[in-house]
């Protein structure tokens, strides 16, 4: 799994790069926006997956210890594949080149000076950074008519249509991935605690470390009751942060309930479970490329995409298991993404 969000995250350094220097445009950042928003969107459907797997022990003192890897998914929708919007641009002056090509010599010089001080009206549309590789991002100008002087004389040209296919595609990658250890310890008044972490990982002198850090607690009521009831039920409350180098940045906390039944004996059990949680997470997506127009200028083109959301509620069924030693969890989470996590690790 972390292999996975490593060749991931080259893939959208991949990506942004090529949105940027692949094309003779100069792309706006709203462009950018559309094509990376998926990434930031799967970042905030998955930060909070695979907290709960077994319920604290019912018991008011007692030893548990947990070390376990997490892996984590987000499906993304078909909708989150594609995009399309129209933009205020000014082309380059190869693309303006095409266009007066088939005009009256006389005239072209001054037809592409007047294209050339305007914003025109461009349609982009495309595979978004998810989306699909063998579909490519296309600009397209519809054309107009516009006013010149030509020897002190108005004149109406018309300026024909372009269509502008950029060498950007999508990854064809149908879910965002995440993965972090995970080491968790309890029961103190039917409470256990977990700290979940990636150790600082270079990816790139270009993207930098990939690191992330968490905590959680969870609290089992029925510690306190004598007649233990038949399910027991869990209250959580969870931090977690990831980091991306300078490119992503993402924070969550999530207030969750749960309900679960071991089933077995304390080796060999399995545990479902089902529970709901309320989700604030907050991601923002910066990335600077320095490019270079036409006359030779270079600058710093930036992206920047900042995506909170508050209140999401999301529904969670699984399963745990344990074979001794070893124990195992799986789950699907229901909300407007849906995603999957799952554990594999030790405890006793």
């Amino acid at each position: 799994m972390e292999k996975k969000i490593f060749t991931v995250t080259y893939l959208i350094l991949a990506g942004c790069s090529a949105l940027f220097s692949q094309t003779t445009e100069k792309i706006d950042n709203s462009i950018g926006e559309s094509y990376i928003m998926p990434v930031v969107l799967g970042l905030n459907a998955g930060m909070n997956n695979g907290w709960f797997n077994t319920s604290p022990a019912s018991n008011l003192a007692g030893i548990n210890v947990e070390f376990s890897v997490i892996g984590a998914g987000t499906f993304l929708k078909d909708h989150h594949k594609t995009f399309s919007s129209t933009e205020k641009m000014k082309l380059s002056d190869g693309s303006l080149d095409k266009i007066v090509a088939y005009l009256d010599p006389s005239i072209r010089s001054i037809v592409k000076d007047t294209l050339r001080n305007r914003e025109m009206l461009i349609d982009v549309y495309g595979p978004t950074l998810f989306g699909s590789r063998n579909e490519s991002i296309n600009l397209h100008y519809a054309g107009e008519v516009i006013t010149i002087m030509h020897d002190n004389v108005a004149q109406q040209v018309n300026v024909s249509a372009l269509n502008i296919e950029t060498e950007v595609r999508g990854l064809s990658i149908p879910v965002v991935p995440l993965a972090a250890m995970q080491l968790t310890l309890g029961t103190v008044a039917g409470t256990k605690a977990s700290v979940r972490w990636l150790p600082p990982i270079k990816i790139s002198d270009e993207a930098g470390y990939i690191k992330s850090l968490g905590f959680s607690i969870f609290h089992n009521p029925m510690a306190w009751f004598t007649k233990k009831p038949a399910l027991d039920i869990s209250l959580g409350i969870t931090y977690n942060s990831l980091k991306i180098g300078s490119m992503i940045k993402s924070e969550s906390n999530m207030f969750s309930l749960y309900a679960s039944k071991k089933i077995g004996s304390k080796m060999v059990r399995i545990e479902p479970y089902i529970g709901g949680s309320m989700n604030n997470i907050r991601t923002s997506f910066n990335y600077g490329f320095r490019y270079e127009d036409a006359s030779g200028n270079e600058f710093v083109e930036k992206v920047s995409v900042d995506s909170q959301q508050k209140n999401i509620f999301r529904m969670t069924i699984g399963a745990a298991a344990k074979l001794g030693v070893i124990q195992l969890s799986f789950d699907y989470n229901f909300s407007k993404l849906h995603s999957i996590s799952g554990s594999f690790g030790f405890g006793f």
